[in-house]
């Protein structure tokens, strides 16, 4: 208590809110590098489904009852990534406020 006799409780205060603020910025820098990581990672196994996913279906030389049933289960991992990717954006921005 005598500390806070001889420093205005202004000063104090402003201190700590600056350290808070501080602290919560290099977190934000964190948050903000591992989304970045993160949607690099997602565009590149979109690009690798895309690559091992249609190209069979495009060049494949088995029936049409077959490639049809491929590029369905290749629009199903699609639409599972992307949901995927969909709950991910919805977290990291929960997280950030």
């Amino acid at each position: 208590m005598i500390f806070f006799r001889f420093v205005d409780k202004n000063v104090f205060h402003f201190y700590i809110y600056y350290n808070k603020r501080k602290d919560s910025e290099s977190g934000d820098e964190i948050m903000k590098s591992v989304k970045v990581i993160v949607d690099i990672l997602f565009m590149a196994v979109f690009l690798l489904i895309t690559f091992f996913g249609i190209g069979p279906v495009i060049f494949a030389d088995g029936t049409d009852q077959e490639r049809l049933i491929t590029f369905l289960v290749v629009l199903l991992i699609y639409a599972l990534w992307f949901v995927l990717l969909m709950l991910w954006r919805r977290k990291s921005k929960a997280m950030k406020a």
